[in-house]
């Protein structure tokens, strides 16, 4: 049993270790990029992702849908770092305000 807690301890350590050091691969990429100051690279407690998070209000106006149109370079950006994982799972998500739209 003993040896079973070390091997879990074990991988427990690499996997801390890779996902640091995507963290660092990826927040360098958004620096090289210049997109580091309206997004935020963060690493979860368990060391299972890399998650990059853009604030809606960059996106969108509020109780808007479409996209603003100086958003698209940095969502640009953002997909030419994402092509560099490719063999990685990537799952992107979002959430709107809780304002009705306003139609234009």
């Amino acid at each position: 049993m003993v040896e079973i807690e070390q091997l879990k301890q074990e991988l427990k350590k690499i996997n801390k270790e890779a996902a640091e050091e995507l963290y660092e691969e990826v927040t360098q990429m958004t620096e090289t990029e210049g997109i580091d100051e309206v997004v935020d690279v963060v690493i979860d407690s368990k060391y299972q992702y890399v998650k990059i998070y853009l604030s809606g209000a960059v996106l969108f106006d509020s109780a808007k849908a479409d996209v603003k149109e100086e958003s698209k370079v940095v969502l640009d950006k953002i997909g030419n770092i994402l092509k560099n994982y490719e063999d990685h799972l990537i799952k992107i998500e979002g959430h709107t305000d809780n304002i009705p739209l306003v139609n234009s």
